[in-house]
C-alpha cells in the first residue's frame, strides 16, 4: 500500500506531497467489527484504502498518478535509458528551471516499509535511494555509490559501476534497483522485495492502456495449469462483476495475435514488461475481444468488442486491473476513473476495497474523477479525498481533505466543495 509520495519539478508539479495515512486522531468506535475499512494496519501504519484526487482541469491530477506510474516504470528498466532521460519532465512555466525531477515513493509490502527515490536531470541519474524500515540499502549520488549490507558488497559494487555508468563521461544512466535484483539476487532479499514489490503490486490505468494487459495480470493470479486455462477464468471474473454492475454480457472470449509494440501508443510502452526487458523492437500478443449476449429466443449473439458502449469497454479494462489489485494485494492508479462511467457504479466499485469481505488482503485504489456524487455520500471518509489546484506559478497544489479546520464525516463534502469550500474548482464563464 501506497503511505506517502513526494513529487519535484514533474509535469506541472513544482513541489507536492501526498499521504496515504488516515487521518482522524481515534478510530471509530466498533471499527474492528464495521463490515468497512476505515483503514487498513500495515507495517505500523494506518492507511487508507482509497484516495479520490478532484481538482479543475489541468490542475496536475493525472501528474501526480504518472509521476508515481512513471517511477515504478524507472525501478523496472533494464537497458541504458535514452536521452533525454524519460523520468526528466520539468515544470516550465517558472524560471530558472531547476536541473533535475525527483520523485520519492513511500509503501508497504509484507509488513516492512520501503522508501524508493529517483532524481534525474536530462542527461543523467544524479540519485538513486532505497530504504527499508528506515534503514540505508543503499545510494548512488553525484557519482558515488554507497550500499550497505558488507558481504559482497565490493564485487556488487564493481558490477554496479560497469552497468550503470558510461565509461567515458561517468554519468550514470541505469537504475541500479533492476541491477541489483536480477544479477545479484542472492546479495539482499529486502532489495530483491523492493523490486517484485514496485513492479507487481502497483498498476497504471488510463484510457490508454490496452485491455488485454489488465487481462494477463488477472490470469496470472489464477493457480491453473494452462494459460488458456488463466485466462477463461480470468474472463469468467470480469464478467461476474460487469453482470454485478448491470452489464448484460453472458461471456467474453479473446483471441491473440502478435503485435509490434511500436504500434501501440507510446504513453503504454513503460508499462509492458515486454518492452522494459526487450526494448521497442519487442512484440506483445495483441488481443481481439467478442462479446455474447442472450437474444430474445435464448440464443447467444455475438458482438465484435468494438461495438460495445465507450462506458463497458472502460468499465472491462479498469476492472481487469481492480481484480487483479483485489486479488493480490495490489495498488491501482486509475486516472479519470468516472470517464464513461454512470455515478451509480462509482459507488459500488469502491466497495471492492472498502468493504472488508472484498478487500481482505491490503489492496488500495487510487484515483482521479470529476464526479461529486461520492463526495455527497458517506463512501469517503476525510482522509480519503485530496483536491489538486494550481497556484499561479507555483504550479500544482496538492491538500487533503482532512487537512481543512473543522471537516468532520457527517459534513455533506459535496456541497461545500461546489461552494469553494476547498478551493480546486475552476471559474468558468462564457
Amino acid at each position: 500500500m501506497l503511505s506517502r509520495v513526494q513529487i519535484h519539478n514533474y509535469r506541472s508539479i513544482q513541489d507536492a506531497t501526498l499521504t496515504f495515512h488516515y487521518a482522524q486522531r481515534k478510530a471509530p468506535n466498533g471499527y474492528a467489527e464495521s463490515p468497512a475499512h476505515p483503514f487498513i494496519e500495515t507495517a505500523g501504519m494506518r492507511l487508507v484504502p482509497c484516495m479520490a484526487l478532484y481538482g479543475p482541469n489541468a490542475s496536475g491530477k493525472t501528474a501526480v498518478l504518472r509521476a508515481i506510474a512513471s517511477l515504478v516504470s524507472f525501478a523496472q528498466t533494464k537497458q541504458p535509458l535514452a536521452q533525454p532521460l524519460p523520468l526528466f519532465q520539468p515544470y516550465r512555466l517558472k524560471r530558472p528551471e531547476p536541473r533535475t525531477t525527483r520523485i520519492e515513493l513511500e509503501w508497504t509490502d509484507a509488513e516492512k516499509r520501503f522508501g524508493y527515490a529517483a532524481a534525474v536531470a536530462e542527461d543523467r541519474i544524479t540519485e538513486e535511494t532505497l530504504s527499508v524500515d528506515g534503514k540505508l540499502k543503499f545510494r548512488l549520488q553525484g557519482g558515488s555509490l554507497s550500499l550497505a549490507p558488507e558481504e559482497g558488497r565490493e564485487e556488487a559494487e564493481a558490477d554496479l559501476r560497469l552497468r550503470c555508468f558510461d565509461a567515458l563521461t561517468k554519468k550514470q544512466l541505469r537504475p541500479a534497483l533492476p541491477v541489483i535484483a536480477e544479477n545479484f539476487p542472492g546479495y539482499d532479499s529486502e532489495i530483491n522485495q523492493a523490486h517484485r514489490s514496485l513492479s507487481a503490486n502497483i498498476q497504471f490505468f488510463d484510457q490508454s492502456v490496452p485491455p488485454e494487459i489488465g487481462v494477463t495480470r488477472l490470469a496470472d493470479t489464477f493457480d491453473l495449469p494452462t494459460k488458456a486455462k488463466r485466462e477463461s477464468a480470468a474472463l469468467a471474473l470480469i464478467v461476474k462483476y460487469l453482470q454485478k454492475l448491470d452489464v448484460r454480457i453472458r461471456r467474453i472470449e479473446m483471441r491473440r495475435t502478435p503485435k509490434s509494440v511500436e504500434a501501440l501508443p507510446a504513453g503504454v510502452h513503460p508499462f509492458l514488461p515486454s518492452f522494459a526487458a526487450g526494448g521497442p523492437s519487442s512484440t506483445v500478443a495483441d488481443a481481439e475481444f467478442r462479446t455474447f449476449h442472450l437474444a430474445e429466443d435464448g440464443v447467444e449473439i455475438p458482438l465484435e468488442f468494438e461495438t460495445e458502449s465507450a462506458g463497458t469497454r472502460k468499465l472491462f479494462g479498469l476492472l481487469a486491473n481492480l481484480l487483479t489489485a483485489v486479488r493480490t494485494g495490489g495498488t491501482v492508479l486509475a486516472d479519470d476513473f468516472d470517464q464513461s462511467l454512470h455515478p451509480a457504479l462509482l459507488h459500488e466499485i469502491v466497495k471492492l476495497f472498502q468493504v472488508r469481505a472484498y478487500n481482505d488482503r491490503k489492496s488500495q485504489f487510487v484515483f482521479t474523477l470529476h464526479n461529486t456524487e461520492l463526495l455527497a455520500s458517506d463512501r469517503l471518509s476525510v482522509s480519503e479525498v485530496a483536491f489538486v489546484s494550481q497556484s499561479g506559478f507555483q504550479g500544482t497544489k496538492v491538500r487533503r481533505l482532512s487537512d481543512f479546520e473543522d471537516v468532520r464525516n457527517v459534513d455533506n463534502f459535496r456541497k461545500r466543495y461546489l461552494t469553494g469550500c476547498y478551493g480546486a474548482i475552476p471559474s468558468p464563464f462564457i
